[in-house]
């Protein structure tokens, strides 16, 4: 008894879901040993009964008692009211027989397809031909993929083209071998009114000397070859030309 307790301290310490006062899962009704005597003596007189109805009665009461009788019932004179033939049925009856003595409405409808054609109906349909399927063309996706890669490539080639023909036809104009053409070339560049103003400041602004030339100059020229000369002038007039294309550009 004292180790029972301390199990059950122990579960209540530990908060264990078993509780203890559990009733068991099989139990007897109440009063059932009270009158367990009495009914085995009753048990063994019954096996000295001479009858069902008085084992009946000492076992069940209320079974005895009641009538034994069916609960469904038919009324009185039915089975005569019956007719014979469909009871007892001859075995040379055909189907035919037993359908119009069961119902002469079925027995009376002919067995024909309710549905039916002309005579000849099929003989006079006209003939088609079948019609032939026009076989579907199948394109590969390869090919579709090829083809775009070949049209892309023209394109980039039409555009590298154009643009070498574009900026060829902007080439720059070597001013020492076509002046001329580099001066008009730039001389489109540059408005009317900016050409007037620079005429007009070199006109005002500078003055021309005419002297006439000393005798030293003259006995200096003497001695100077026309090669010289023309080369002196020549290097002159590209000086020049310089300084007029610095002028237009600024």
């Amino acid at each position: 008894m004292e180790q029972k307790q301390t199990i059950l301290a122990e579960l209540l310490e530990l908060n264990s879901s078993l509780r203890p006062g559990i009733s068991p899962a099989w139990q007897v009704p109440a009063g059932y040993f009270d009158n367990l005597a009495e009914e085995l003596l009753l048990r063994v007189k019954l096996l000295d009964t001479s009858s069902v109805e008085e084992e009946l009665s000492q076992l069940s009461p209320l079974l005895a008692q009641l009538d034994r009788r069916s609960p469904y019932l038919v009324p009185a004179g039915y089975f005569e009211e019956l007719d014979p033939s469909f009871v007892w049925m001859d075995d040379e009856l055909t189907a035919r027989d037993e359908i119009g003595q069961l119902s002469p409405l079925l027995a009376g409808l002919q067995k024909k397809n309710p549905l039916s054609a002309p005579a000849d109906y099929f003989n006079t349909l006209e003939q088609k031909e079948p019609v032939k399927e026009t076989p579907v063309k199948s394109i590969s996706l390869l090919r579709q993929s090829w083809f775009r890669y070949a049209a892309a490539a023209v394109i980039i080639g039409l555009i590298a083209t154009s643009a070498l023909l574009f900026s060829g036809g902007r080439t720059s104009i070597d001013p020492n071998e076509k002046s001329y053409a580099w001066v008009e070339k730039n001389m489109k560049k540059v408005g009317t009114e900016t050409i007037n103003e620079f005429v007009e400041l070199t006109s005002s602004s500078q003055t021309v000397a005419q002297a006439e030339p000393s005798a030293e100059i003259k006995k200096l020229m003497q001695d100077i070859s026309e090669k010289d000369i023309e080369k002196f002038l020549d290097d002159t007039t590209g000086e020049e030309l310089d300084s007029d294309d610095d002028l237009f550009l600024n």
